[in-house]
């Protein structure tokens, strides 16, 4: 698990690279409203591919991790359930535009077409990462996704920052490197499936669908707590305000690679132990990715003030202090995200994450509301950092109790952990 969680991290390390170097030259070619422009219309997608896909993301990564053998089938059924909804989504939408026309929540009508055009390849993505996730299969998904990253920054290179193509040329890039990138993922799932064919039976739709729905509001939850704020944000003081908050949010996420690649690992482990043998895993993965974090967000936090304005520009001084309050929510993050193998995969307990991402969701947009207004991107940022601890300590008091182990053993650190991580890797 320690060297799967080594590549996973080395390569999700080259994808954070890479896109915060896109990010970095979005920011000086497009300055902070083109930035704020380009991000939201990014979120729009997220977030219509999340309210479209009735959780089948979840539901993709559980059952691949334990029908290995029916990984062709499992594809199959989501990926047409996935057209499905896409379909209705469309016809829904365009019935929408045409009564409402331009200008609908603020994004112009040929940008709301586009955003429905790609709605099935970002909700593929969403899929396809969770299958290979499922499978164990995150060196190759890391592949896929740095190889588009690279893409990406290639062309927005050419075309945003060599021929000032602004937030148009942006938008093209990201539909455009989406739309290459879908045939090679089903790719990449059809050749994972050669290496897993038995004669064990696959869910039925029926059964991945009716798992989707018990974890569709906490996939649509976890998405809508980071990006919902931001379109409060642009509503009260415009795009200009978003691209500050933005370039301190995506940086923020590049921080998080460590936990992402550490839950990618676990997630098979974790579904399939026994209960007993789970809990003491997750209790010492908590422990390790918590306190781990503490001195990357300290480090951080210190260099922030003089390294944004020099990496982002000047235009974007303010970026700092919103990062700097976003530290907060990093490492109130690490516990739910770490977490969500054992609830998910361990449990089968989706309700559960659902009702305590909703706690928080709410919490952040309520707040967002408040302190928007009066404090721009400072208060969107208060707003999450508040809002994740609250919800961490939900979340943690929950655990525990359901799984009858001691809160100190889940947070406390103790020298056997890092030891034993030392160990392995200098034996």
């Amino acid at each position: 698990m320690l060297q799967l969680t080594a590549i996973g991290l080395a390569l999700r390390g080259g994808q954070s690279v890479i896109s915060l170097a896109s990010g970095v030259l979005l920011a000086h070619a497009l300055g902070p409203s083109g930035r704020g422009e380009y991000f939201l219309f990014v979120a729009a997608v997220a977030v219509l591919a999340r309210v479209v896909g009735l959780g089948t993301s979840p539901s993709a990564v559980v059952f691949a991790s334990r029908y290995p053998g029916a990984l062709a089938s499992i594809h199959r059924r989501l990926a047409a359930s996935l057209i499905g909804l896409w379909l209705i989504a469309a016809l829904i939408g365009a019935t929408v535009l045409a009564i409402f026309g331009a200008g609908l929540v603020g994004f112009s009508r040929e940008c709301a077409w586009l955003a429905l055009g790609v709605l099935p390849l970002a909700m593929y993505e969403q899929v396809w990462v969770h299958l290979m996730v499922g499978m164990r299969r995150v060196v190759g998904m890391n592949v896929v996704q740095m190889s588009s990253g690279l893409a990406a920054l290639a062309l927005n290179v050419v075309l945003v920052v060599l021929t000032p193509g602004g937030v148009a040329a942006a938008v093209a890039i990201y539909c455009g490197v989406l739309l290459a990138k879908t045939p090679v993922m089903a790719w990449f799932v059809w050749r994972s499936s050669l290496q897993f064919v038995t004669d064990e039976p696959a869910p039925s739709t029926q059964a991945m669908l009716s798992f989707s729905l018990r974890g569709y509001p906490n996939a649509l939850a976890t998405l809508l707590w980071s990006r919902l704020p931001a379109f409060v944000l642009d509503i009260v003081h415009g795009s200009g305000s978003v691209g500050l908050f933005s370039v301190a949010q995506q940086v923020l996420e590049q921080l998080l690679l460590p936990v992402q690649a550490t839950q990618d690992a676990i997630y098979k482990s974790v579904a399939r132990l026994p209960r007993p043998g789970a809990t003491a895993a997750m209790n010492r993965y908590l422990r390790l990715g918590l306190w781990s974090m503490v001195p990357i967000a300290l480090l951080a936090g210190a260099l922030a003030p003089s390294a944004v304005p020099l990496v982002f520009g000047p235009l974007f001084d303010r970026s700092a202090a919103v990062f700097q309050i976003l530290l907060i929510s990093l490492l109130a993050s690490v516990v739910p995200a770490l977490l969500s193998p054992y609830l998910f995969g361990q449990l089968q307990r989706p309700g559960l994450a659902s009702m305590v991402a909703w706690v928080r969701v709410l919490f952040a947009l309520g707040l967002s509301l408040v302190l928007a207004p009066v404090f721009a991107e400072l208060g969107v940022a208060a707003a999450l950092a508040i809002a994740d601890v609250c919800s961490t300590l939900l979340i943690l008091m929950l655990y525990v109790r359901i799984a009858a182990t001691p809160v100190a053993q889940a947070v406390l650190p103790r020298t056997s952990d890092f030891g034993g991580v030392l160990r392995r890797v200098h034996p």
